[in-house]
């Protein structure tokens, strides 16, 4: 294990989208010219100075058990030591450099690659990232992908699930970044706008494609995960076969920044998302990284029924983890389940028929009870508030024409918004129809249209309308696959005509005194733990125990 190539990189892979050149899918980017001085976080710091003891015990440590296949240990190392040693040395600076620490770890090619993607990952966490350092973590993640491509070097080698899926999501995050970086052309100076335009392939939207691909393709997962017989565990899977789980979600998610949610549905077909014990469920951010990503892509496909199942599923499996802060990943997943309520209440409001769980409703009550009224009435200024606080970070992923100085960044986002906004003014009626339908079991369709101030004709016309929206595709929740579903209606008041009379039927509600005692249970729970951590007598205690 950890074998030093005498090749220096991998092989180069290839694709079938054409030969590669260099060290990666396409030629090698002339970085040594990118602009932004030398580090991201201001001034920079000079050589080993950051590097102390225990930063040099620890990089040690991490290479030696990383060498043992020790994962419980590099687990550790990876998400508790790195944490500590950031927040106590590097929270305004750069980790040590790749020069720096290579000699406490024998030159290992390996290593190093691993330890550089944590390098400039923490750069992007809590710098001000420069040009050069997005190309350089691009070739970083295209010699890294190409060695476990290649699996010359890293046939045996075992990495912890968390790091391994948080690679993927911070590989996609680093596109997203770019791409909004390049699109922002008016505040590029000459310098970057000759660097990018002579460097085209760093961080193409080709390229990355491929590499998700290629870890699904030749890591076999989706056959594995097909197979009645064979119960996929994380800790049976290979590092190829690990990454090629995780990037069928990187899949879904890049192909929602572009706006095409039918094929992001369909990249998951092989993950069984109504698995309580799948394999997304190991780690927190990739669970919600994946619910947030079907539940918005169900959402703009107007399934909202779907959506709500989606996300109450994370925000009440996770709730206790709100604002906890233990590791780098805990911002990340505390932003991403804040969206995921603001999108709840963007679906109850545009489907007001759905039962909601009551654990949910106050999870969403408690922080947009001043919003839903004004949702109901339908202000579309309030919808695009909401809307582009919790959307995805959608994307223009073809090079722009750096001849023309002008700010694309925003052109993806408001096509979406122009789209979502069409649906609200589609259903600008339906509040105040629904209102009048609940007061009646039959009225004249006359004396109604009467009340919203509309011909008969045009009454008859919007009533239509929303019977056709109170229908939507439902999924099982089985097993099938995401884009699986029947049409059945997802409102809780029906309604037929018969000549000139309405006629309205409520569903009669289930009552579930089981989620009534659950709830109240919950509440007791809390306020006990809220007594407990006020109480004097355990915080002498635990400081006695502290000293």
């Amino acid at each position: 294990m950890f074998a030093r190539s005498s090749e220096g990189f991998a092989a180069p892979v290839s694709m079938g989208g054409g030969p590669t050149q260099g060290g990666g899918f396409g030629s090698e980017a002339n970085t040594g010219n990118a602009v932004g001085g030398q580090g991201g976080f201001g001034e920079p710091v000079a050589a080993g100075f950051m590097l102390t003891e225990r930063v040099r015990a620890f990089i040690i440590d991490f290479y030696r058990k990383m060498c043992e296949n020790s994962t419980s240990d590099v687990r550790y190392l990876y998400f508790k030591e790195w944490t500590n040693l950031t927040n106590q040395y590097y929270k305004d600076t750069e980790w040590p450099a790749e020069q720096e620490i290579s000699s406490l770890v024998d030159d290992n090619e390996v290593f190093l690659l691993c330890y550089k993607e944590l390098y400039y990952r923490h750069i992007f966490v809590h710098g001000e990232p420069l040009l050069h350092h997005k190309m350089e973590s691009w070739e970083n993640y295209k010699a890294l992908f190409d060695m476990f491509l290649d699996g010359a070097n890293t046939s045996s080698l075992q990495l912890p699930l968390e790091w391994l899926g948080d690679m993927i999501d911070e590989f996609l995050y680093q596109f997203e970044d770019f791409c909004s970086y390049r699109h922002r052309l008016t505040l590029l100076s000459e310098e970057e706008l000759e660097v990018l335009e002579s460097n085209p392939d760093v961080w193409n939207i080709h390229m990355v494609l491929g590499y998700l691909t290629s870890f699904v393709e030749r890591s076999g997962i989706v056959k594995l995960l097909q197979d009645p017989e064979v119960q996929v565990v994380g800790s049976r899977l290979s590092v190829l076969e690990s990454l090629g789980y995780y990037s069928l979600i990187g899949l879904c998610r890049l192909h929602c920044l572009t706006g095409d949610y039918r094929l992001a549905l369909q990249q998951i077909n092989a993950i069984d998302v109504d698995d309580k014990r799948g394999l997304f469920t190991r780690i927190a951010s990739t669970q919600i990284t994946l619910f947030y990503h079907i539940g918005f892509a169900y959402m703009m496909m107007k399934r909202y029924a779907d959506a709500i199942n989606m996300f109450s599923t994370v925000l009440l499996s996770h709730r206790g983890s709100r604002g906890r802060t233990t590791c780098f990943t805990d911002g990340q997943i505390n932003s991403k389940y804040d969206k995921i309520r603001a999108l709840c209440t963007l679906c109850v409001a545009l489907s007001p028929g759905i039962r909601l769980d009551e654990q949910v409703k106050q999870l969403v009550m408690e922080k947009y009870a001043d919003e839903m009224p004004r949702l109901m009435q339908r202000r579309e200024e309030n919808f695009e508030t909401l809307f582009r606080y919790s959307s995805p970070n959608f994307i223009t992923p073809s090079t722009p024409d750096y001849k023309n100085i002008e700010d694309r960044h925003r052109e993806a986002a408001n096509i979406q918004m122009k789209w979502f906004l069409a649906e609200v003014r589609s259903q600008a009626s339906l509040p105040e129809v629904r209102s009048y339908l609940k007061l009646y079991t039959s009225i004249p369709i006359i004396k109604l249209s009467s009340f919203c101030e509309l011909s008969e004709e045009g009454f008859r016309e919007r009533l239509m309308s929303i019977k056709c929206k109170s229908y939507q595709m439902q999924n099982a929740r089985n097993g099938g696959h995401a884009l699986e579903g029947e049409r059945s209606c997802a409102n809780d008041i029906h309604f037929f005509l018969s000549g000139e009379m309405l006629h309205v039927e409520e569903t009669e509600r289930i009552q579930r005194f089981s989620e009534y005692f659950m709830t109240h249970s919950l509440k007791f729970q809390t306020a006990i733990d809220d007594l407990r951590s006020t109480d004097p007598r355990r915080r002498k205690k635990k400081h006695q125990q502290n000293s």
